[in-house]
């Protein structure tokens, strides 16, 4: 995670999560569930200044059925804590592959595959700067529009 920078990824997966070969992902395992290793990677993200994280679940997490899937409803639960007050967006899981195989053609993507055995568990975790957001970046803009044109100056 050193090595990781903005608009670089991290998925903490499940275990049936593909395997990827291509370049741009690198792939790690953990012997820990998902909710202990997510917890792990945003403490580790947090000591940072440069980056802060914005995640992402799947949307279909939200309507697998414990009958279904024992143990989904825990894990849910477990999420919550795990994300740190973080508050994830939801897409659906094939949008978030999508996502995923847009920024592998160009940013690193690591991916840690865990032994979670629940559909859609995975969480995606795209790296933003730290010291700079949309907001700042949207006021820069503004004020670099509303500069009077002068020569030299374009």
């Amino acid at each position: 995670m050193a090595h990781l920078g903005e608009r670089n990824w991290i998925v903490v997966a499940e275990a049936s999560f593909p395997a990827h070969s291509r370049r741009g992902v690198r792939q790690t395992t953990s012997s820990q569930e998902i909710p202990a290793t997510l917890d792990q990677v945003l403490s580790q993200l947090e000591t940072t200044e440069h980056l802060r994280p914005r995640l992402f679940t799947a949307r279909e997490l939200r309507f697998v059925e414990n009958e279904s899937a024992p143990g989904i409803d825990a894990l849910r639960d477990q999420l919550k804590t795990a994300m740190h007050g973080h508050v994830p967006t939801e897409l659906d899981n094939q949008s978030m592959l999508t996502l995923l195989e847009d920024a592998r053609q160009t940013f690193h993507v690591l991916v840690i595959r865990t032994p979670t055995a629940l559909p859609y568990s995975s969480v995606f975790i795209e790296l933003r700067h730290g010291y700079w957001d949309a907001d700042a970046e949207m006021r820069l803009r503004d004020r670099m529009k509303a500069e009077p044109k002068t020569e030299g100056n374009s």
